[in-house]
């Protein structure tokens, strides 16, 4: 389910980009 993915990625990518930033 491509949906469910994008919500389990989301976080990840938001996660992510706030340890860069």
């Amino acid at each position: 389910d491509n949906d469910g993915q994008k919500k389990k990625t989301f976080p990840l990518l938001k996660k992510i980009v706030r340890e860069e930033g």
